[in-house]
């Protein structure tokens, strides 16, 4: 049995056919991925729109007093640091998004250890986080809340009041 020329080209077309649906389903899912991210980045913009009528023009004061005097917080106050700790998780939870699309090309967890030490360094955070990492491990999964977990660990408990006091006598 001989192939004639007939035979390959018609077996290179075929194959060449084959390639270019492989091509355009890899662009589909492609471009699905990045619609997906966009969607879950607009979402996420509409609640962090939300949660900032939660915190007031003095935010700042908020803020340094769940560093300092975390016991002394008001009902109201809570709910403004809820709001803010709530916008944190929803920027790791867009890095996730946009890695998992191929938008994002470092892995988000680089943003967990960035932000752990920065955002979770005292210990109304921790103690935030504690309390709401069961609605994200229900959302996101055990393993979402297991690499938060690893990176709030790892970071100094007293970060942000260091950070403070060493800016202060910069100042000074």
């Amino acid at each position: 049995m001989s192939i004639s020329t007939r035979d390959i080209v018609e077996a290179t077309g075929v194959l060449s056919v084959v390639a270019g649906l492989l091509l355009v389903a890899y662009q589909i899912n492609q471009a699905t991925n990045i619609a997906s991210a966009q969607a879950r980045a607009e979402f996420s913009a509409g609640w962090r729109s939300v949660d900032s009528t939660r915190q007031s023009d003095n935010f700042a004061e908020v803020l340094a007093k769940s560093i300092y005097h975390p016991n002394e917080l008001t009902p109201g106050e809570i709910l403004e640091l809820d709001a803010y700790y709530t916008g944190v998780l929803d920027q790791i939870q867009s890095a996730k998004a946009n890695w998992e699309a191929g938008v994002r090309s470092s892995h988000w967890q680089v943003t967990v250890d960035f932000l752990a030490p920065t955002y979770f360094g005292n210990e109304f955070s921790r103690t935030w986080w504690n309390f709401s990492k069961v609605g994200y491990a229900r959302g996101e999964g055990e393993k979402f809340v297991a690499t938060i977990d690893a990176a709030i660990e790892a970071a100094e408990p007293d970060r942000q009041k260091r950070l403070i006091e060493a800016l202060q006598k910069t100042a000074d």
